[in-house]
């Protein structure tokens, strides 16, 4: 090879290399919580009114900092859950990864769906930067399943 080319490698080489540097960002915490409700005939008042579900509305009432957001809220038709998906960009990072947090948001639905004001709270410990969950509740009703990523509950109506 000629001294040109080996020098021409090098300097791609060395700029290549230096715009590939490692990444420290932190990425976000996210979660989601599935809601099925159930009437007492044991049908899914969602899946009866699917033209209604883009008037739920959820709003994030802990934690009060603008870290944490609702990121999506969406009707899953396959299985008639309403899927809540919960994002919080500095939860892992918050006082050295060492700590408690809780998530709490109020969910209102349009009367033809249900009639109350519900409220989902949602305890996470974060140890060595890692979450595992405490507790979670649908107003006062423990959920079906409890994992990290996801919570379900099925809530009669």
């Amino acid at each position: 090879m000629k001294l040109h080319h080996i020098k021409l490698l090098s300097f791609l080489l060395a700029v290549f290399l230096t715009s590939c540097k490692e990444s420290t960002d932190t990425p976000p915490f996210v979660f989601r919580c599935l809601v099925k409700l159930v009437n007492e005939d044991g049908s899914l008042p969602l899946e009866e009114n699917k033209d209604k579900t883009s008037e739920i509305t959820i709003n994030l009432i802990k934690p009060t900092d603008n870290n944490a957001q609702i990121e999506n809220m969406l009707y899953l038709d396959y299985d008639g859950n309403l899927n809540i998906q919960i994002l919080d960009r500095k939860a892992t990072i918050k006082n050295d990864g060492n700590y408690d947090q809780e998530y709490r948001f109020e969910i209102q639905y349009p009367e033809e769906i249900r009639r109350r004001k519900d409220t989902i709270r949602i305890k996470y410990r974060f140890k060595d930067y890692r979450p595992s969950i405490i507790e979670a509740f649908y107003n006062d009703k423990k959920p079906q399943y409890m994992g990290t990523d996801v919570t379900y509950f099925e809530v009669e109506n």
